[in-house]
């Protein structure tokens, strides 16, 4: 269910931690709140508006700076800076990899792979050709 309002628009969203009524002015939330008919909602969906633009979000994929000069087996790994790169060059770099590896599909989910008990992280997958 979708309401605008003088741009501002209203959504009725399913998450994980329940349903809620979210609010967007088309470029950002604005305000999610629990949805009414919820009778136990998590406080947590209160978090969310504002979670997307904490500072400690990472905003862009960012790669060790050593990987990008010296490739894979660069030995700095762990102490390392990372450097952000653009999207495309994320995904061409991950591509490039995947066939490297020999891994072509991959998919991702909060049960792909072995699942771990009590593990609510997403896991990502990839299988061999």
């Amino acid at each position: 269910m979708v309401v605008v309002f003088r741009q501002q628009r209203r959504y009725v969203h399913l998450t994980h931690w329940g349903a809620a009524e979210i609010e967007s002015d088309g470029r950002q939330l604005t305000s999610v709140r629990p949805w009414r008919e919820d009778p136990a909602p998590s406080r947590i969906l209160e978090n969310l508006a504002a979670a997307h633009r904490h500072p400690a979000r990472i905003d862009q994929p960012y790669i060790r700076q050593g990987w990008l000069e010296h490739g894979p087996a660069a030995a700095a790994r762990g102490s390392d800076v990372f450097v952000p790169v653009s999207r495309e060059t994320a995904l061409d770099l991950l591509a490039t990899e995947l066939r490297r590896d020999g891994r072509m599909e991959c998919s991702g989910g909060p049960m792909v792979g072995p699942a771990r008990a009590g593990s609510t992280m997403p896991r990502a997958s990839c299988t061999g050709s």
